[in-house]
């Protein structure tokens, strides 16, 4: 730890507002990962040294897509001081990263499907977690959005979706996630796609991904090496 940086202490959290992006210097604000590097007394950067990188990078992609500041500090501080010093071995990223895959194709994208009305496909994915089932039920799940509502209002939900579906539980940098991750994040925006074009209250999906980030990050972070 460099000491000759000012540390943040962690009821300084209070008096700052996370915000989206990254940014040059602290002056311009910080978003949820450069407040860790800030409190862990480190550099400006959005990727702190003391901070496994798989949940770094899940906590950058929440940051940046959840749609308000307000939504950043409500989620996301009361998680920044539990980050600091959960950098570990490969084996426990590469669990990190597998733990945020399976919570992706076992909770979000079954919930996202079943609230759609998609229960068969639902029970698909959860039956059958593989990759090569995922990327079918994301075909045959687009198919039909477009079908029934066309390419154009497909590809304008779909945007909608990105940000409310795949980018909660944007899974994390790990190589032994992120391919199910992005096929599974497919899928989940297409039903969502499909929710929010036939104006289903997607607040219960929402409310739910929320709790469930929070407590995968957790879960992520109490992975720890056998030897800590």
């Amino acid at each position: 730890m460099n000491t000759k940086l000012k540390i943040l202490p962690v009821i300084g959290l209070n008096g700052i507002t996370l915000r989206h992006g990254g940014h040059g210097k602290r002056e311009d604000g910080v978003c949820a990962m450069e407040a860790v590097a800030w409190l862990a007394g480190e550099s400006h950067s959005d990727r702190p040294e003391c901070v496994c990188p798989c949940i770094g990078a899940f906590m950058r992609a929440w940051n940046d897509r959840l749609p308000s500041d307000a939504d950043r500090d409500r989620l996301l501080k009361p998680l920044l001081p539990e980050l600091i010093g959960t950098r570990a071995s490969a084996n426990v990223t590469r669990a990190r990263g597998d733990l945020a895959a399976k919570w992706f194709t076992t909770f979000v994208l079954p919930t996202t499907l079943t609230l759609v009305g998609l229960v068969a496909a639902a029970e698909s994915i959860k039956t059958d977690p593989s990759i090569e089932n995922i990327r079918a039920i994301r075909d045959d799940v687009r198919a039909a959005a477009i079908k029934r509502f066309g390419a154009t209002a497909f590809d304008k939900a779909y945007a909608y979706a990105y940000a409310y579906a795949y980018a909660y539980a944007s899974a994390s940098a790990s190589a032994s996630a992120s391919a199910s991750a992005s096929a599974s994040a497919s899928a989940s925006a297409s039903a969502s796609a499909s929710a929010y074009l036939q104006k289903i209250d997607l607040a219960p999906l929402i409310a739910a991904l929320e709790e469930g980030a929070v407590d995968l990050v957790r879960r992520m972070i109490a992975l720890k090496d056998d030897a800590s």
